[in-house]
């Protein structure tokens, strides 16, 4: 008797298993796993988009931005229509800091789709980091527009007022934001950020305090903002075990200095605070301290407190100018 082996023909599905197990992979945070799935796939089929798609999603996440925007350009050329492969090559250039080409992403989205939420967005973070924050207002207003409870849209547009000195409607904004999500612990802390700049100490210590509970991991500068608010409301003991706490890095350096500055100040100690003004003076400026300071300080070595008082209060000046400066432009550059 002869045997009889059936054939079995095979679908050619473009790769559409791969490319689930692709997103499947990528969900689990397998990331290198999932981009060699979504190669795959493109080895045999170039002309696959979410195949394209999926690869640029993953170079994006690794922070390999040029390699991302080759994916989606790909995409795009094969489905010139879909909004999502332009709407993350608006992302990737955003990253970049390609302002115009972000812009020209987004815009052909908005074109595409009037009710993309994401490229309001993108819209408005682009124009707010180039300076153009009446612009980018009107974009985050639009995304909110389209969904009132998008908590992070109404977070840049609260730092839009903030950028603005319009602290009343960023406010506004924050609490909002409490309202929609009483969990999420940036609210609190860009109220936070708000109400010092309002000299409300007790309401910024206050928030601060619920942000740091929400979240015992927030970035350094949270915590440092509570450092300053407690310093204002003269709870010094506090405010130094807080600070010692906080990691020292090259970026934050110069505002943690200025904070042991404060408290020095306010403890009579004027040698201590005005060698720690000096430090956040120099490392704001990035070495570039007012000559004159300095020969005051070598002159006053020797000399009783009441000399070393007097150039607190010079450093103490200074080093708020500066410290500030330093801060917004760190901010510029988010």
């Amino acid at each position: 008797m002869t045997n009889f082996t059936p054939k079995v023909k095979r679908l050619n599905t473009g790769g559409q298993d791969q490319v689930k197990l692709g997103v499947a992979l990528q969900k689990q945070g397998r990331l290198d796993e999932a981009l060699a799935q979504f190669k795959s796939v493109l080895q045999d089929n170039p002309t696959s988009r979410r195949a394209n798609l999926g690869a640029g999603n993953i170079e994006f996440k690794q922070k390999h931005y040029d390699e991302a925007l080759v994916y989606y350009q790909a995409a795009i050329r094969l489905d010139p229509l879909k909004p999502m492969p332009i709407l993350k090559a608006g992302k990737a250039y955003l990253k970049q800091r390609n302002w115009d080409k972000a812009l020209e992403q987004f815009k052909a989205v908005v074109s595409l789709d009037p009710k993309a939420v994401q490229a309001y967005t993108g819209l408005g973070q682009v124009l707010a980091r180039q300076g153009k924050y009446e612009q980018a207002i009107q974009e985050f207003r639009k995304a909110l527009s389209l969904d009132p409870r998008l908590l992070m849209i109404r977070i840049r547009l609260a730092q839009a007022y903030i950028d603005q000195e319009k602290l009343a409607e960023a406010a506004s904004e924050l609490k909002t934001a409490i309202n929609i999500n009483p969990q999420k612990w940036i609210s609190y802390a860009e109220l936070g950020r708000v109400y010092l700049k309002q000299n409300n100490y007790g309401g910024a210590s206050e928030v601060l305090r619920q942000a740091v509970e929400l979240n015992p991991d927030v970035p350094s500068g949270v915590r440092l903002s509570l450092v300053e608010a407690l310093i204002q409301e003269n709870k010094l003991e506090e405010a130094a075990t807080l600070l010692r706490e906080v990691p020292q890095t090259k970026q934050l350096a110069p505002r943690q200095h200025k904070l042991w500055g404060d408290i020095y100040h306010r403890q009579g100690l004027h040698r201590e605070a005005t060698e720690a003004y000096r430090a956040a003076t120099l490392l704001a400026a990035e070495g570039d301290a007012d000559s004159d300071m300095m020969d005051n300080l070598e002159a006053l070595e020797d000399q009783d407190d009441d000399g070393w008082e007097e150039l607190a209060e010079s450093y103490k000046s200074s080093a708020d100018s500066l410290v500030s400066e330093n801060r917004k432009g760190r901010r510029r550059m988010r």
